[in-house]
């Protein structure tokens, strides 16, 4: 294939490509150096005696085995092995036309067939690139496409390469292009995300895409207050961005939700999420039990403006009271660089929070998710139900029907207003009346107090929870360890 005479025409215009990307030439010895007129004779001193002949002909001879003696590269990318193995298929598919071949490991253990693995870019995309060991004919290399271990990043991509050291400028050339594609095109910018990677069981597993827009938000309603602090300190801050900057206002923001289970907490970081694909942002859903060391890096490495959520923060700092002032401050070391991050943590049991945490400039802004005001009430009934299919109603009666529900105990009870209506009329496509949602409010209420009633967490005497409280703040910024004696030994 390669002795084609157009095939070898097009290798040399991707060659020269890659040695421009890289800057130049590099040679072996800085006696040499290649003529910028282009011509081909080759220049010596013009006093012999400072190089001879044969001299000059030993060098060359010495140049010329080195260029063709192999050597070894390695590059390390700050990109999920996934996001590396992408750019490096596509990178040399924009330059050469073609990938490089998997090729056949063979060790004392055994062989280890060429690998293709399987990269979702999407929610509902996948491409297969090849990993692993790789040869490419153009460049004569092996590249072996490897995870890499890293302590603040977590699991990253690298390349190690074998190639002749002539090709050197151009396997450097080639390296940056992946790393420049990584930079501005990376499968993780601009999207949702449900994790950033992390080990599960001795197996690495990729960032989760997700889909949000499995929400209607057109059919989420909340009371007017939370509407607007939601609008003010997160939405409208994602969608104004630009106008934001221009102005002078810093887009780092540290927003907590809290409130009852099935306000909408949930629903509004999925909101968010929809608002950021609409506005060239990124969104993180973080994982409580994964490093939030390894997120935060993440989300500055990605260089675009972020949203990370962290969903009921108090299991984090019941984990280990520590990490929320380790996220705190990574995400203010971000906030120092110029990088855009905003952090959205919700909590449905806001007293376990330590006073650290709450305490005046910590968050930016608290958000009590509340159960809707009358007026939600009548918005939320009129979104989810049709004005041609209901009678004009009594809203006062429905408000204090729906009284204490949150917004989920009244989406459920509408569930059931048109089997009440059939029940009622004992016909098929009546108008609902106001009675029909009463009687079903009133269906539920007995559920919804029992469950109001119930401890979702075992019950903490308030000496014990202020004891713990102390002691992690004694012990803020040291460690315990226990000696082989028995003996407890806590140190700075």
């Amino acid at each position: 294939m390669w002795s084609d005479k157009a095939a070898r025409r097009d290798v040399k215009k991707a060659n020269d490509f890659l040695k421009d990307v890289a800057g130049g030439r590099i040679t072996v010895e800085s006696a040499f150096e290649y003529r910028e007129d282009g011509g081909i004779r080759i220049a010596l001193p013009q006093v012999p005696s400072k190089l001879g002949l044969k001299k000059a002909a030993n060098m060359l001879l010495a140049q010329a085995e080195a260029e063709e003696a192999m050597h070894e590269y390695t590059k390390p990318f700050d990109c999920r092995p996934m996001d590396g193995a992408f750019a490096f298929n596509k990178v040399l598919k924009d330059v050469y036309g073609m990938t490089a071949l998997g090729k056949e490991i063979r060790s004392f253990f055994g062989n280890q067939l060429p690998e293709l693995r399987t990269v979702k870019v999407s929610p509902t995309e996948e491409v297969q690139v090849p990993f692993g060991l790789l040869q490419f004919p153009p460049l004569g290399a092996e590249f072996y496409l490897q995870e890499r271990a890293d302590d603040d990043y977590g699991m990253a991509f690298q390349v190690y390469v074998m190639a002749k050291k002539k090709y050197e400028i151009e396997i450097r050339g080639l390296l940056m292009l992946v790393e420049a594609y990584i930079r501005e095109h990376s499968i993780y910018r601009n999207k949702a995300l449900i994790g950033v990677g992390r080990i599960i069981n001795g197996s690495y597993k990729e960032p989760e895409f997700f889909n949000p827009y499995t929400i209607d938000r057109s059919q989420v309603v909340y009371a007017q207050d939370v509407f607007e602090a939601l609008t003010d300190e997160i939405w409208g801050v994602v969608e104004t961005a630009e106008l934001l900057r221009q102005n002078g206002n810093d887009l780092g923001n540290k927003v907590l939700l809290w409130g009852e289970n099935g306000t909408g907490k949930t629903l509004a970081a999925g909101i968010t999420a929809q608002i950021c694909l609409e506005s060239d942002w990124s969104f993180i859903q973080a994982r409580w039990d994964e490093d939030l060391k390894h997120v935060m890096r993440f989300a500055e490495l990605l260089g675009t403006p972020t949203v990370i959520v962290i969903e009921d923060v108090e299991k984090l700092i019941s984990q280990n009271p520590q990490k929320m002032d380790q996220l705190l401050e990574q995400f203010d070391g971000m906030r120092t660089k110029g990088r855009e991050v905003l952090l959205l943590m919700t909590s449905n049991h806001v007293g376990e929070l330590p006073k650290a945490m709450t305490r005046a400039g910590r968050i930016n802004r608290m958000i009590y998710v509340s159960d809707l005001d009358k007026e939600g009430v009548e918005r939320l009934i009129n979104v989810l139900i049709p004005a041609e299919q209901r009678e004009e109603l009594d809203y006062e009666a429905l408000h204090t029907a729906y009284e204490g529900f949150a917004p989920s105990w009244i989406v459920q009870a509408l569930k059931g207003v048109s089997k009440q209506s059939v029940i009622r009329t004992k016909a098929l496509g009546q108008p609902l009346a106001t009675d029909d949602f009463v009687r079903c409010a009133n269906a539920l209420r007995a559920a919804w107090k029992l469950h109001t009633e119930s401890e979702d967490r075992p019950y903490k005497p308030e000496l014990v929870t202020a004891m713990r409280e102390l002691i992690a703040e004694e012990l803020r910024g040291h460690y315990v360890d226990i000696h082989d004696d028995g003996r407890i030994l806590v140190q700075g």
